[in-house]
């Protein structure tokens, strides 16, 4: 069963029942049904499952998404395979609870405002750059490399559901934070990599 009924309710919480699949979210009004997807997706990666690849899954999704935005795709699509996996309730629903009481811990209470950051041509292409950074960080195994990027995905997320720019460039800051934390990690990580193997940061 999908469309509106199956979808996401308009706080991104997913519906009644056991469980929810991807496409039935996917399903709802074009991207403002992505946006809901986003807000999902971001609660299981923001409290990763135990031996389940949240973050590889949502990311990867988050990415594809944002490549279609950034092309300008009139509706939002997912492979069949993707759109047929289904989201324990019991875990998303924990989770877009925790990820939407941190948004709003931060200020963020969804609602149309800021429509420039938002809805404008330039706006979702701003926001698909972002998304898709924040997409590719999700899937990089690194050490609490998943809360900053799910935020972001979420804040987008919210941003195409709710249509607030407030939302949009709360979204922008924390994909800075994710890709700031990604980069020193990588810079510390090639320190300590040099310090235990002297030889492989010298030259021949």
């Amino acid at each position: 069963m999908s469309g509106p009924a199956r979808g996401a309710t308009d706080d991104g919480h997913p519906p009644a029942g056991r469980e929810v699949a991807v496409g039935d979210i996917l399903d709802r009004a074009g991207w403002a049904g992505a946006g809901a997807l986003m807000v999902v997706l971001a609660a299981p990666a923001f409290l990763p499952v135990p031996l389940l690849p949240t973050g590889i899954v949502a990311g990867a999704a988050l990415a594809l998404l944002a490549v279609q935005m950034l092309t300008g795709a009139p509706r939002p699509w997912l492979p069949v395979r993707v759109r047929r996996l289904r989201l324990r309730r019991a875990v998303v629903a924990a989770g877009v609870t925790r990820v939407l009481g941190l948004l709003r811990h931060l200020g963020l209470a969804p609602r149309p405002r800021w429509s420039w950051a938002a809805r404008t041509g330039a706006a979702r292409c701003f926001m698909a750059v972002s998304l898709l950074a924040a997409g590719v960080i999700l899937v990089l195994p690194l050490p609490l490399g998943n809360q900053l990027p799910a935020l972001a995905g979420a804040a987008f997320g919210l941003a195409l559901l709710r249509r607030d720019g407030v939302a949009a460039v709360m979204g922008h800051a924390l994909t800075l934070l994710a890709t700031g934390w990604a980069v020193a990690l990588a810079i510390s990580g090639g320190a300590l990599l040099g310090w235990f193997f002297p030889g492989t940061s010298s030259a021949p």
